[in-house]
């Protein structure tokens, strides 16, 4: 006698397990979840990043969890890396919005390429000013604060 098999039933690979504490209420449990800043960034990355593919969630969530923990330990490398790359991107879209300007054929345009392209240009700096207050500030900024609140 032959049994039928059961179709399986596809396993969604975003699906997350929700991990209650004692006492704790599911509802609780699942806006604690949803609340981690990696898991909204994971959701964000899987929405913006489409050209890698279908980026699984909890991988997602597990990559960002070590870039996070390498950052709570000093380890800040990957940070600097990022806001360089990203002033270089926003000097990027600075210059193209420039250049749509000075061909703009109606002044609302000019004046809303210029706009955007300045407001890319200030946050360019702003990353400038930060990458060298990373490079300059850091052991000195943990010293002053150690001496201020008499911790050395």
């Amino acid at each position: 006698m032959s049994t039928k098999r059961k179709p399986k039933k596809k396993s969604n690979p975003d699906q997350l397990t929700v991990f209650t504490e004692p006492g704790e209420a599911d509802g609780m449990a699942i806006a604690r979840l949803a609340l981690r800043p990696t898991v909204q960034a994971a959701l964000t990355l899987k929405e913006y990043d489409k050209k890698f593919g279908d980026l699984k969630l909890p991988v997602l969530i597990e990559a960002l969890l070590e870039q996070t923990k390498a950052s709570n330990n000093g380890e800040l490398s990957r940070a600097e890396a990022m806001m360089t790359t990203q002033a270089h991107t926003l000097d990027a879209i600075f210059n193209n919005l420039a250049r749509r300007a000075i061909n703009a054929d109606y002044l609302n345009q000019v004046d809303t390429y210029l706009k955007l392209a300045l407001r890319a240009q200030s946050q360019c700096r702003l990353f400038a000013f930060h990458i060298k207050q990373f490079k300059q500030g850091i052991n000195t900024h943990n010293k002053t604060n150690c001496e201020k609140h008499g911790a050395n």
